[in-house]
């Protein structure tokens, strides 16, 4: 049981934080199934797909959704400057 909901805000934002790090170790290399793979089974509070949290980590400004020229309909993902500052601050990256 979740009294308040309060477990649900931690658990995003810890599966946010596993999405960046997993971005920020292999900055603009891999595409989302990498990055799936990379998170899948890793954190016990990320659950489900992790469209969302690319969604929030994009609009705060941390990440960019890059079309792959040579891979029509493929995107990459690349750490912004803030997002290389966050991921280093939480000093895995």
């Amino acid at each position: 049981m979740n009294p308040g909901g309060k477990g649900i805000p931690m658990a995003r934002a810890a599966a946010k934080r596993e999405v960046l790090l997993a971005i920020a170790a292999h900055d603009g290399e891999w595409y989302w199934n990498q990055v799936d793979r990379s998170i899948s089974g890793r954190s016990p509070d990320f659950i489900g797909p992790f469209s969302a949290e690319i969604d929030e980590l994009a609009a705060e400004g941390l990440i960019e959704v890059r079309p792959c020229p040579e891979l029509p309909g493929r995107v990459r993902y690349w750490l912004t400057e803030a997002g290389r500052s966050s991921a280093t601050e939480q000093g895995d990256a």
